[in-house]
């Protein structure tokens, strides 16, 4: 079985290259072949999708007859469920031997342990849109404040380390946040496939003999 890994495509976003991924899906192998969609498929929970959105789980709903799909909860989608989700399959996170695959929100104590400087931001976030100045997603705008981004993923990584080393894992694949890396830190491999957002698009790739890679998707 080969397992194909992505995450943070956010459905629902005026940002998210939904025609791009779409595509990705296309190319996908129907035999032998696992898909994993490691949490933040949708963007909101409670805010639903247009017509590209749709098409998207129509092809979602129909690739799952055929073949596995896997949809890993996030923080934006946690316990979403679309009205009609064929056989895809829900689960909080996948162990694949000795790999972890998790959206990767459980490690960010960082952001639950400071709900108002969070709420300060999204405020911020909400008032360049509601002014029109720019128009862009909260993570892009997260990334100007470089220092305090760069913070925030390196702990996510770091947390998601431990864990993964505290419980006999070798490779732990993440998303949350929005970072494409494949980094080995204290005998871990960490890999963030990072979001359909911001291009390039990535996916990672588990083959048939554990063999892990990370690719862009063009």
């Amino acid at each position: 079985m080969v397992y194909y890994i992505t995450s943070d495509i956010h459905l629902g976003s005026r940002h998210s290259e939904t025609d791009l991924f779409l595509k990705f899906l296309r190319t996908l192998p129907l035999q032998d072949c696992t898909l994993v969609l490691n949490g933040d498929t949708l963007n909101r929970r409670r805010k639903f999708y247009g017509d590209k959105e749709e098409s998207v789980i129509k092809e979602l709903i129909a690739l799952s007859v055929r073949t596995k799909i896997i949809w890993i909860d996030g923080n934006h989608d946690k316990k979403h469920r679309p009205d009609n989700y064929g056989s895809i399959i829900f689960m909080p996170f996948l162990s694949i031997g000795d790999v972890m695959v998790s959206h990767g929100h459980t490690f960010d104590i960082m952001m639950r342990m400071n709900r108002p400087f969070v709420w300060i931001f999204m405020f911020s976030h909400w008032f360049l849109h509601l002014f029109k100045a720019e128009s862009m997603h909260v993570s892009a705008f997260a990334k100007r404040f470089k220092f305090l981004y760069t913070l925030l993923r390196n702990h996510v990584k770091s947390n998601a380390v431990s864990f993964a080393k505290k419980n006999g894992f070798r490779i732990m694949i993440c998303g949350h946040t929005h970072f494409c890396e494949d980094v080995t830190i204290d005998g871990i491999r960490f890999i963030n496939t990072g979001s359909w957002l911001e291009m390039p698009a990535h996916f990672a790739v588990i083959s048939n003999d554990g063999t892990v890679i990370l690719q862009q998707f063009k």
